[in-house]
């Protein structure tokens, strides 16, 4: 049930999907390097970090960089971006040194697989879905529009204390609601330049909800120039104030090093605090950071248990992950049958790798009442309010 090699094929579609150019330049001995010469994680992605090298390409660079992709357990695997006059032309994805599918750029600024394999042919869905803060480390952007340096930016002087809130900072008086935030930073995105003056008052008399739209903003780079190092501070503000949503994405700030100096423990401590509070995403993130050892030590006992509280309140992440650790055994009794009944549940609520799983699990289950039992679980979850009582008493009685 890995998903490591869906990631390394969606970040070989990138590569092949950006501007045309001529055919990439061979003998070049940077495309032949098998190991990063250095060891610089620019970014982190679900279990993965990437190795990059070059770090900086020079103006109309002809050559190659390589991307080192590595997880915590599991195969080292690479790409190899072709460049000729500064333009992507070609890639080749490789898992342990071996070439697993190729693609290059034709006249019509498509990716064309140059055989009959399809791992290139879907460049085209995935290009705008691929993470926007790791592309610039991929390819080259106008220095005036570089998010490598809004990372780098006031990364390191924000220490956001997480026991109280700065007198200054507090609410006074009511202000926008969650969801009048929510919609004004909706109208920012859309262009909407009066409703930003409108979301950073409200921001400056310590209303919570806006702090962490304002942060949102500055994130993503919508109505404002991108900086995280912005986004830190006003999502810092928030979740000094108990908003769930500012923690969690301060959670996250501090996961990946973005606008504050990279920190798990810190990271650990925000996303605690908003799934203390109910927010089924940070018990997820809290969850997954007991399942991988993220900033605490491996504990898959408390995954399990932060997992069970998102999975209640219909998170389809949630659902997924407890599904993976009832697969593997892992904090919880090995069972199929639990494993089955929870991937449904998070493919009826539009989990893909979940419904993959679920039918490879259903594909290697030999006695077929182990589907019909899955089946009548996944049922009996689904009804409001009975999640982990029909989950638990299917463990209790089924003898497994």
């Amino acid at each position: 049930m890995k998903r490591l090699f869906s990631l390394f094929a969606l970040a070989a579609v990138l590569a092949c999907g950006c501007a045309s150019a001529a055919a990439p330049v061979p003998g070049e001995e940077i495309c032949k390097l098998q190991a990063p010469p250095e060891t610089t994680i620019p970014e982190s992605m679900d279990v993965l970090l990437f190795f990059v090298y070059p770090k900086t390409l020079p103006e109309n660079y002809t050559g190659c960089r390589v991307v080192w992709m590595g997880a915590s357990e599991g195969p080292m695997g690479k790409f190899v971006i072709h460049f000729n006059h500064g333009a992507p032309a070609a890639a080749e994805l490789y898992t342990e040194n071996k070439l697993v599918a190729s693609c290059q750029m034709d006249e019509k600024k498509k990716a064309t697989p140059e055989d009959d394999s399809s791992e290139c042919g879907w460049v085209e869905n995935f290009i705008k879905e691929y993470p926007k803060s790791f592309r610039p480390y991929l390819f080259p952007v106008p220095p005036d529009r570089d998010p490598r340096k809004v990372y780098s930016a006031k990364r390191d002087d924000l220490v956001c204390d997480n026991t109280k809130a700065d007198s200054e900072n507090k609410n006074t008086q009511a202000g926008l609601t969650p969801d009048q935030a929510t919609a004004l930073s909706n109208k920012v995105a859309a262009g909407d330049k009066a409703a930003l003056e409108m979301l950073r008052a409200e921001a400056q008399k310590g209303n919570p909800s806006a702090q962490n739209s304002m942060g949102w903003l500055y994130a993503n780079g919508h109505g404002v120039e991108q900086d995280y190092g912005q986004a830190a501070q006003w999502y810092c503000k928030g979740a000094q104030q108990e908003n769930a949503k500012a923690q969690i994405n301060l959670s996250t700030s501090y996961y990946y090093g973005r606008g504050v100096a990279q920190d798990a423990g810190q990271a650990v401590q925000w996303a605690r605090k908003a799934a203390e509070q109910g927010f089924a995403a940070a018990q997820v993130l809290l969850g997954y950071f007991y399942e991988h050892g993220q900033g605490v030590p491996r504990d898959y006992d408390q995954a399990a248990q932060w997992y069970r509280k998102a999975a209640e309140q219909g998170s389809a992440d949630a659902q997924s992950s407890l599904a993976n650790l009832y697969y593997n055994g892992s904090g919880v009794p090995r069972n199929g049958v639990a494993a089955y009944a929870l991937y449904s549940l998070a493919a009826a609520r539009g989990d893909k790798t979940a419904s993959n799983n679920r039918e490879a699990l259903a594909g290697s289950m030999a006695d077929k009442k182990d589907l019909e039992a899955g089946d009548a679980l996944a049922r009996k979850m689904d009804v409001p309010g009975n999640f982990l009582k029909a989950l638990d008493e299917y463990l209790a009685t089924c003898g497994c």
